[in-house]
């Protein structure tokens, strides 16, 4: 172990050398010998020690490969690029040596792999009774409404509807359709065209013109921004309304949606309220329906977001005061965010508690209607740029979301095998907890109980991992597309090449 430990370490500094001016003049080239010369070596360090824990040196060792590849690819402007890598390198070399010194930990006082399995068990019971403990909690806070006060025409303010609309068609007109129908007095809606290529598009948002929908021309994303943060600021810029709600087209209201979300926000005292909307269920009901959205909404709903200074956000339908966005000064202050409502909501509950996350319910009415492809679409856009798009913190990601949700049933089939009684009850209990937190955060999705669900809580981790790391690969390596146009140029610093001929 000590020789693997020296061997592992010797090329760690080797991949350190890569920052110094020297070898940063040639980086691809050196970059590409390291992404060699660490897989032989991470591969061979795996082999020569036969124990479970040598899994994490050589999971971290993947890592730094990939870390590495990003130089090779050299995608990003290069002083992006050396400070993202760099920081990755330190990162993933501190896990590497952490799990080095727990490998020489276990060798040097003889722990034995039953006290590591026990161990390890007792940890991700303990996890998933807290996390199941906190999903209930939240779900049952932000579905608790406030007694809202009823507030007579005259004492409501005025809101403004933004919509960006990129080559919409049907999702488009289903939703102007519902918001000329709500019972809002005070009310504008304004939907900009943002440079579609579809004719219907601009056609559809005419044909509401009668019925005060507004049509804006949006004008081409510059340098720096993000397309959905431009058409924002423009429709920021247009509209009129003490109060500016922000939907996409997946979204349908009701008659009473906007009065009684208004009401909340009144009632609360909140200056912005993010909604967690009903989704419709889709027929036939498939397992990835069951996975995608839930998981979504699971990252905002199962863990303690307040106590971890992140609030529960989500870009479907949210509504703030006119005067928070403009101490923000807009939109500019978060032009490259892929989530700007998350740094907005951060600046509201700053200011006297002014944010708020709600559960639309049967009475408010605001629904989704998103088909299982915008939804895979939508996780693969925001997985990465959610963990701000850092591979360290993937590598993170991942390992908690394999310990807490998968090694359950690894435990439990050890225990069974080895008869280690012990083993087998902390793992049920674990993966009992893991069914109930995931059933109850479908249920909270589709606002039904769906018995399908609470058997689906490892395929659902499995396949967020996957959604992660392909996300981290497209980021990284390729290009992201959403609504035609590449958000890997202003999100990641990426160098926009000619198109091919």
């Amino acid at each position: 172990m000590l020789l693997a430990f020296k061997i592992v370490a010797c090329v760690s500094i080797a991949n350190g050398l890569l920052w110094l001016p020297p070898f940063w003049a040639i980086r691809r080239y050196y970059a590409a010998l390291l992404v060699i010369i660490t897989a032989i070596v991470t591969g061979l360090s795996f082999g020569a020690n036969n124990h479970a824990v040598s899994l994490l040196v050589f999971y971290f060792g993947t890592f730094l490969i990939f870390n590495n590849i990003r130089v090779v690819k050299h995608r990003m402007q290069a002083k992006h690029l050396y400070r993202a890598t760099l920081r990755s390198w330190v990162f993933l070399t501190i896990y590497q040596i952490t799990s080095f010194g727990m490998l020489w930990l276990t060798v040097r006082f003889h722990w034995s792999v039953k006290i590591w399995l026990i161990g390890v068990a007792l940890f991700v019971a303990a996890s998933n009774i807290l996390l199941y403990m906190s999903t209930l909690k939240h779900s049952t806070a932000i579905q608790k409404t406030s007694e809202a006060t009823h507030y007579s025409d005259h004492n409501l303010p005025t809101v403004s509807v933004l919509i960006p609309a990129r080559n919409e068609t049907d999702d488009l007109q289903a939703c102007l359709q519902s918001l000329v129908e709500v019972n809002y007095p005070k009310l504008e809606i304004l939907v900009l065209d943002d440079c579609s290529q579809l004719r219907r598009t601009p056609e559809i948002i005419r044909q509401f013109a009668h019925d005060g929908v507004r049509f804006i021309a949006g004008t081409v994303t510059p340098d720096g921004w993000l397309a959905k943060n431009h058409a924002y600021q423009q429709l920021f810029e247009e509209a009129s309304g003490d109060y500016l709600l922000f939907c996409g087209v997946d979204v349908r209201f009701s008659t009473n949606s906007l009065r009684e979300l208004v009401a909340e926000a009144l009632s609360r005292q909140k200056s912005m309220i993010s909604v967690m909307p009903m989704n419709t269920v889709p027929a036939p009901l498939g397992i990835e329906n069951l996975i995608v959205q839930p998981l979504r909404y699971a990252w905002e709903i199962v863990l303690p977001r307040r106590r971890l200074a992140s609030p529960s956000v989500l870009s479907t339908c949210w509504i703030t005061d006119r005067k928070l966005l403009a101490t923000t000064g807009g939109f500019k202050a978060f032009s490259r965010s892929i989530y700007p409502e998350v740094y907005l909501a951060r600046t509201a509950v700053t200011h006297d508690d002014g944010y708020s996350f709600i559960a639309s319910n049967v009475s408010m009415g605001l629904v989704c209607n998103k088909s299982v492809l915008e939804q895979r679409a939508t996780a693969i856009r925001t997985r990465y740029p959610q963990l701000h798009r850092r591979p360290e913190a993937v590598s993170l990601q991942a390992l908690a979301e394999i310990s807490l949700f998968i090694s359950p049933f690894l435990l439990l089939s050890v225990g069974l095998i080895l008869s280690w009684w012990l083993l087998v009850g902390l793992a049920l209990v674990s993966i009992a907890f893991n069914s109930l937190m995931f059933g109850a955060v479908v249920k909270l999705t589709y606002r039904k109980n769906i018995t399908r669900s609470y058997m689906l809580s490892p395929l659902a981790a499995l396949y967020d991992i996957g959604l992660l790391f392909y996300s981290m690969w497209k980021y990284e390596t390729d290009d992201v597309i959403w609504k035609d146009r590449n958000v890997c140029i202003p999100l990641m610093y990426v160098v926009p090449s000619l198109p091919k001929l």
